[in-house]
């Protein structure tokens, strides 16, 4: 059951309204002579009325998914061209649109409603939205976390993506191509680009995976990334 909740997290980052741990799996055992028979469904741990996420009430779902699917309409229409064009339009839409979070605590900061809406999110809010938005144009993607050692050679919790493209995998990390730049001014192509469609060789240097979504959880494997950058 928590392997099935990790995938679902991982795959179907529009459901970033749900409190998964309120989410429980509860199992009836039917039991006939010699014969036994099971049922299994979900319901809501004790003391809790709904799956929600706490800051979230069910008035505010249909009216923040109508934001949302407006929102991402908007911006895809413009990824036009071939796929790498599409998928650096998103990239690049997402840094020029976004900021990131230093605070590491504003609301929605790790989801897409915070990246669309709000335009202000930690790395895992940048890497959801990019999936879902690579989502919308059906261009084969997955949101990956683990570790990723910066410039100043600190390690920490991080996500990204992988992104397929003429039948191979690159890497995506669209919060390290978006620096915060001390005293402002222009990001430089070099910054924008640093982190788009990587290959193994250079973007496992500093990006490690964690195929384990949870405590206990089973090992998911990811794509494997081709070795070389993208070479359009």
């Amino acid at each position: 059951y928590q392997n099935a909740v990790d995938a679902l997290r991982y795959d179907d980052v529009e459901f970033y309204y749900v409190d998964f741990s309120k989410m429980i799996l509860k199992t009836i055992t039917y039991t006939r002579w010699r014969d036994v028979s099971y049922k299994v469904y979900l319901a809501c741990n004790e003391n809790e009325e709904n799956y929600l996420d706490e800051s979230i009430t069910k008035d505010d779902i249909n009216i923040q998914i109508e934001e949302l699917e407006k929102k991402a309409d908007e911006i895809l229409q413009g990824a036009q061209g071939s796929n790498y064009q599409k998928i650096q339009y998103i990239h690049n839409w997402l840094i020029d649109n976004i900021k990131y979070d230093v605070t590491y605590s504003k609301p929605n900061t790790r989801n897409i409603y915070g990246a669309l809406i709000s335009e202000d999110v930690v790395c895992e809010g940048y890497a959801r939205t990019l999936k879902y938005l690579l989502d919308g144009l059906e261009i084969e993607n997955v949101l990956v976390s683990g570790t990723a050692t910066n410039s100043n050679n600190s390690t920490e919790s991080h996500a990204w993506n992988y992104v397929k493209l003429n039948d191979k995998w690159y890497a995506i990390d669209v919060t390290w191509d978006d620096p915060i730049i001390k005293g402002g001014g222009v990001l430089s192509d070099k910054l924008r680009y640093q982190y788009f469609l990587k290959g193994a060789d250079n973007f496992l240097k500093n990006h490690n995976e964690n195929g384990y979504l949870s405590q206990n959880s089973m090992k998911f494997e990811f794509p494997k990334l081709d070795n070389k950058d993208y070479n359009k």
